[in-house]
């Protein structure tokens, strides 16, 4: 019985793995998406880019950078 409650637990960590892998990568796919529109606008708010750079930087990643974040946050430097 106890083999079936570490099974359990695993399976369980092994879930909820997935499910947060997903969640950061939902939401670092609507910062980028969210940098785009802010590039396709002719004037956008300053505080509003200054947030995308903010939050692109968080999701670009630590060690092994995003490249596709690191040219969006360049080109939205060379927006300001």
């Amino acid at each position: 019985m106890d083999y079936v409650y570490l099974v359990l637990f695993i399976i369980i960590l092994v879930l909820l793995l997935v499910g947060l892998s997903r969640m950061d990568a939902r939401t670092k796919r609507r910062h980028k998406q969210e940098a785009y529109k802010l590039l396709e606008t002719p004037s956008p708010d300053t505080k509003e880019v200054k947030n995308a750079i903010k939050n692109l930087r968080l999701y670009g990643g630590r060690w092994h950078k995003d490249q596709e974040s690191l040219q969006l946050i360049q080109r939205l430097q060379e927006k300001l």
